[in-house]
């Protein structure tokens, strides 16, 4: 009742039928009945498991075939890593947060290395896209922040650079933890 409906009361003669709606929901494959009373998901991956069999294959690739991947990838993702759009969902992270900012760094890693990888080929538009979808996930990671700043000065763009810096360096101050490095 916890893992499925967040600890919401739910009454002995209603379980079975949530159950039963759940399993009509997302397949009997993926939610066969328990085994040792004991319920378990079955062949259900997550775009998390998705993206970090993506960096493993990346890392074992030439920069060329690593770029394709890690572009792949990267279009997973949508914003800061289980970010919680309200009270109903993902509440099994709680107090994980140690878990979020795991997650958090691995996309700006592969940002970054994507965007390492673009800049010696030249590519300066997937280099700056590389940059923008690892801000999406950890908007203050400096290591994309000074990428992007570099791939704006590549393209003769200082002041687009200077605006990136400036606003990196705003959000650095509202999280009230000293002032950004220079």
């Amino acid at each position: 009742i916890d893992a499925l409906w967040d600890g919401q009361v739910i009454s002995q003669s209603r379980f079975p039928n949530l159950l039963a709606e759940l399993r009509a929901r997302i397949g009997r494959h993926h939610f066969p009945e328990a085994r040792d009373g004991r319920y378990q998901l079955a062949a259900v991956t997550t775009d998390l498991d998705q993206f970090e069999r993506g960096v493993q294959t990346a890392n074992r690739q030439e920069p060329a075939a690593a770029a394709a991947t890690l572009t792949a990838i990267l279009g997973l993702v949508r914003g800061v890593p289980l970010t919680v759009p309200s009270s109903r969902y993902w509440t099994w992270v709680g107090d994980q947060t140690h878990f979020a900012a795991r997650v958090e760094a691995m996309v700006a890693d592969a940002a970054a290395r994507l965007a390492r990888i673009e800049l010696e080929r030249g590519h300066l538009d997937a280099a700056q896209n590389a940059c923008e979808q690892g801000l999406l996930a950890s908007p203050t990671d400096e290591t994309l922040v000074v990428a992007l700043t570099e791939v704006y000065m590549a393209a003769g763009k200082p002041a687009q650079a200077r605006k990136v810096v400036e606003a990196w360096e705003d959000k650095v101050s509202r999280l009230d933890c000293g002032e950004p490095s220079n």
